[in-house]
């Protein structure tokens, strides 16, 4: 049987215990009756006594009112962040030179926004009374007036960048957060008859969240970035530098598959750098600075759309040869209106920008920056100098057989022996050098170092050793005291009477040393000779009394020489002459011509020096014709007649001719053999020369080519000479290698100077764009990495922002160097209008220009054929640009929202709300997103001689600039023919 249910009802009809709405209806309705009731059977309330405490009631309705304002007003101020002041009253009282007019303009936007809303603050009162709230008023006419509101708001923001901190570090309160403090906010209690009972004057602080400072400070930032010139910005900041960064690998990769990799017969870039191209470039220069202003993913929604046409274009402009790629659906992509509008159908990605800028460095630049300098000219011109020979001789000698040892291509060759380079007095700096250089070569022709190696090694320098004595002494008359009957006579001294003896007698010995010295002792000479000797002595006799001599006994008188000459051979040779010489003082020897004489017949010359005869009996009779006059020692060595030292030419034999060819083959041994220096090319444009470590090249060779068949000792005096020719051969190298690296140092230096006067007198500017495209080359992934923008780019660091979000939206997102209509682009607007305006309007986005500074082929950085390494270019290129409109969106969630904060720059005038006013008053303008920049790009190649390939020369073929047709117009302009 069924258990009847009792007559309730339930209030729980399931197992979760849910009350349904019907009951809770109920429920809230008796309860609004009873409440009801008893508010109606309360006594009639009394006014408060304290009038204080009616104005403090009032004062949090006033708070909410100045957070409204301020909240208005900072919306007002980011849809209009007044840029420009206005010669008005509210504009020049705005403008203040020494501080910040965007905070004193939103300062003013509050005041007003307040001015008109606080008055709503007020509230009717029991008892017949009624606060009421008011500010000072505006005389929107007086600059005074206006003044005076701004000062008396006072604002502090947060920005988590230490802006506003009370301590600077980031430590103040939440970032995101505005404090707005208004000063004499006037409260007043009155009665219903309109008396005052009670007025005060407070200050009101509120505190509000907004976007505005962040997105002022970013889009100003973005902004200062857009103008920040290539030597102010550090690394690849900026957008000179992010241009730059974009450029130099298309410019270098250009100027490197021209010269390296083309058809020599063609160029497939005539123009290296058209604006076409910039104008790819630029725009994706100012995504990557949109990236690191506003955020990693905050960059224009439709950046990717329009760079991927851009993108195609461009690799399609470079060709297939350049690019590898599925140019039928490249040409497909770009030939579309794929920039304003959709591309229907599948089609292959084209390359990012930076892939394919990474493409070109890695195929064509990359891999070409490591060459080869060779010694060949170096030695060539110490070749030159030592033999006299002219470049034409050195072809004529050397070319055909440096081509039979495959040691250089006939285009090098031919490149090398060129008798002249172009561009090579085009620029006055590479000019002074040209003539330095010509000065330099022209010292060549007065050389003939051959003929001197050879005077040095048969050179003698001779000297005597000598001592000389008298065995015996003179004799002596003893008669001083004079005759008989001396006192009638006066001693008037004594004379030597000299007497012919046995005469003289001279040898001459050679030394026959057993030496390979080169400073050895020649000759002896020995001489003897006999005087007899008188002394006789004179007394004068006084009166009849007659003269008296008396004489002494005869007496004979020896007289001896011993002479020993000595002799060095080679003193001023650069050679070892520690080696010395195993035939030096006879005929003959295997080197050299046959017959030689070597230093033959040393001794003898070196007696006719010294002694002026080789004659024995001549140097006896010479003594022997003055023996009268001997007497003393020294009268003995004058009458021998002789000199101490003297110096010698010992060369009878022709061996320059001979000495030439064997240094010809010497030459073709260093030429061929020296391994070549590997160079980094940027180290031949920055830096001290690399040059100079070829020393350390030729000197592994020197010994081993410069003593080649001399084993030990030198054979003979053509062997000596030989070392010697190819030692000063190998001196003059160093000499060049020295010279020419000091003139390389003092070509870059012109080379820079050039640079800097071409590209508007800066300093270091060669070495400052080599060094940044140098860093750029090691690392492109980094510097042109493309980051994913698939992110929202969060905002601040706040926490009150934790979920905003930033989007930029340029207007147009791509900037073409084609005018743009508003029937295109709807933010395009008449000049100093809104974007409401309906005026047709045309907009010039982007204008470029370029200056090729040098021309093809470039300068060369050393001005001559045989040290012509590199070929120097440069280019201004130059943009300029504008937004038709600006902005960027603070939001919240995945973006759709529609309560965001939105900062527009675009150019229009600017008014506020004035509440005294006839209306809107004027205080300035809104100033668009405009630039204007310049890149420098420096870029050089290696001559025909380090890469003997391709085509040589760098630079624009036809012409060396070009300007588009907007540069003078960038911007809004009514001037254009404009459709409705």
């Amino acid at each position: 049987m069924a258990r009847q249910q009792p007559h309730t009802i339930r209030v729980s009809l399931d197992d979760r215990a849910r009350v349904p709405f019907a009951i809770i209806g109920v429920l809230l309705l008796v309860s609004s009756v009873t409440v009801v009731g008893i508010l109606e059977s309360r006594d009639e309330a009394e006014v408060d006594a304290d009038p204080m405490l009616a104005l403090d009631r009032t004062e949090p309705l006033v708070q909410s009112e100045l957070r409204r304002a301020a909240l208005r007003a900072t919306d007002d101020a980011a849809r209009a962040p007044l840029g420009t002041t206005a010669d008005t009253p509210v504009g020049n009282a705005i403008a203040d030179p020494d501080g910040d007019e965007f905070e004193r303009y939103l300062k003013l936007l509050i005041y007003a926004e307040a001015e008109r809303t606080l008055p709503a603050a007020g509230q009717e009162l029991r008892g017949s009374a009624e606060t009421t709230v008011d500010l000072e008023p505006v005389d929107w006419n007086d600059r005074a007036s206006v003044e005076a509101a701004i000062d008396r708001v006072e604002l502090e923001y947060w920005n988590g960048n230490g802006d506003g901190d009370e301590d600077g570090n980031g430590n103040g309160p939440a970032t995101g957060l505005l404090r707005t403090t208004i000063e004499d906010v006037s409260i007043r209690l009155e009665s219903d008859d309109g008396n005052t009972r009670v007025r005060d004057r407070r200050a009101i602080t509120v505190t509000v969240g907004t976007m505005l400072f962040e997105l002022h400070e970013r889009t100003e930032r973005f902004e200062r970035g857009l103008n920040d010139g290539f030597r102010e910005a550090d690394g690849y900041e900026g957008f000179s530098r992010k241009l730059a960064a974009r450029l130099y690998p298309l410019v270098w990769g250009k100027a490197y598959y021209d010269r390296l990799d083309n058809d020599p017969s063609d160029r497939a870039f005539e123009n290296v750098t058209p604006n076409e191209h910039t104008e790819v470039l630029a725009n994706d220069a100012i995504f990557a600075l949109q990236k690191d202003a506003f955020g990693n993913g905050a960059i224009d929604p439709y950046e990717d759309r329009v760079m991927r046409g851009a993108a195609a274009c461009l690799a399609v402009d470079l060709g297939e040869e350049v690019v590898d790629a599925d140019f039928e659906d490249m040409e497909t992509l770009c030939e579309s209106d794929y920039v304003f509008g959709d591309v229907e159908g599948e089609l292959e990605d084209p390359p990012t920008i930076q892939e394919l800028l990474t493409l070109v460095l890695e195929d064509y630049v990359r891999g070409e920056m490591e060459v080869e300098l060779e010694i060949h000219p170096f030695a060539e011109a110490a070749f030159a100098e030592t033999t006299a020979f002219g470049m034409s001789d050195l072809e004529e000698e050397f070319n055909e057989t440096l081509v039979e040892k495959n040691k250089f291509s006939e285009k090098y060759l031919d490149s090398y022996y060129q008798s002249n380079i172009d561009n090579a007095d085009k620029e006055k700096e590479i000019k002074n050098i040209a003539d330095d250089l010509e000065k330099l070569m022209g010292r060549i022709d007065n050389h003939n170092e051959i003929h001197k190696s050879v005077s040095d090694v048969y050179n003698l320098n001779i000297e005597t050793k000598e001592r000389l004595s008298r065995e015996n002494p003179l004799p002596d008359a003893a008669l001083r005291e004079g005759p008989i009957g001396s006192e009638n006579h006066t001693y008037q001294g004594t004379e030597y009477l000299v007497f012919p003896g046995d005469g003289a007698n001279v040898t001459f010995s050679g030394r026959k040393e057993n030496t390979t010295d080169l400073k050895r002792d020649l000759v002896d000479v020995n001489i003897e000779f006999e005087n007899t000797v008188q002394e006789r002595a004179v007394w004068e006799g006084h009166g009849n009394t007659s003269n008296v001599t008396i004489d002494s006994d005869r007496k004979d008188i020896t007289y001896t020489a011993e002479f020993t000459i000595a002799g060095e051979f080679a003193p001023d040779a650069t050679v070892d002459r520690s080696r010395g010489m195993e035939t030096a003082l006879e005929r003959g020897g295997a080197v050299g011509p046959i017959g030689v004489d070597n230093f033959d017949g040393a001794a003898m010359k070196s007696l006719e020096e010294l002694f002026g005869t080789r004659s024995e009996d001549t140097l006896e009779s010479r003594i022997e014709s003055q023996s009268s006059t001997i007497l003393s020692r020294d009268d003995f060595e004058s009458a021998i007649d002789y000199d101490t030292e003297g110096e010698l030419d010992l060369q009878a034999d022709d061996i320059d001719t001979w000495l030439q060819n064997e240094l010809s083959e010497t030459h073709l041994t260093v030429v061929t053999e020296i391994e070549p220096l590997e160079v980094d090319l940027f180290e031949m444009v920055t830096g001290e020369s690399p040059i100079y470590e070829l020393e350390s090249k030729v000197a592994e060779l020197e010994d081993e080519v410069v003593y080649n068949g001399t084993d030990g000792s030198y054979e003979n005096a053509p062997d000596m000479a030989r070392a010697e020719v190819r030692q000063r051969y190998f001196e003059n190298i160093y000499a060049w290698i020295e010279t020419m690296g000091q003139i390389h140092d003092d070509s870059n230096d012109a080379a820079d100077e050039m640079i800097g006067e071409l590209l508007g007198g800066a300093n270091d500017m060669l070495e400052d764009s080599v060094g940044f495209f140098q860093g750029l080359l090691a690392n492109p992934e980094d510097v042109l990495g493309d980051d994913p923008h698939d992110e929202w780019a969060l905002a601040g660091g706040s926490p009150l922002h934790e979920d905003v979000r930033l989007v930029v939206d340029g207007s147009p997102t791509y900037l073409p160097l084609e005018t743009v209509e508003r029937e295109e682009v709807p933010a395009v607007r008449p000049d100093g209008n809104g974007p409401l305006n309906p005026a047709p309007a045309a907009h010039a986005p982007l204008g470029a220009k370029y200056e090729n500074e040098v021309g093809f082929p470039g300068a060369p950085v050393i001005p001559w054929p045989q040290f012509f390494f590199l070929q120097l270019d440069a280019w201004q290129v130059d943009v300029r640009g504008e937004y038709a409109r600006f902005e960027v969106r603070a939001t919240s969630g995945d973006g759709p929202r529609t309560d965001s904060t939105t900062y527009v720059r675009e150019d229009k005038a600017v008014y506020i709300d004035a509440t005294n006013a006839d209306g809107e008053v004027k205080a300035g303008s809104v100033e668009p997103i405009a630039f204007e920049n310049s890149v420098p790009v420096v870029t050089f190649v290696p001559s025909p001689q380090l890469l003997p390939r391709g085509s040589p020369g760098v630079g624009n073929l036809n012409s060396t600039g070009h300007v588009s047709e907007n540069w003078n117009e960038t911007g809004p302009s009514t001037k254009r023919e404009v459709t409705s």
